[in-house]
């Protein structure tokens, strides 16, 4: 094994800014999946892989699916 790889330290990611940018993105327009937020964020100059924002997009519970599969519950107790 090579001394550099034995000697690596991986460097923990700075999320935080990241993560504000997404959930104020998701908030605003919540029908915008991974994708277009992606998109959004890159217009804006904010340099990201698109699996870091999609990871993330994920954690913080943003998918409009999950949004709309919640509303949907709570219209059909409402009805019963």
């Amino acid at each position: 094994m090579n001394r550099s790889s034995y000697r690596y330290e991986r460097k923990e990611a700075d999320d935080d800014s990241l993560r504000d940018a997404i959930k104020g993105l998701a908030e605003k327009h919540s029908k915008y999946g991974y994708r277009m937020i992606t998109l959004k964020l890159r217009q804006r100059d904010v340099l990201a892989n698109h699996k870091r924002i999609e990871r993330i997009y994920r954690e913080e519970g943003c998918s409009w699916q999950e949004a709309q599969e919640t509303q949907d519950k709570q219209r059909h107790q409402e009805l019963s």
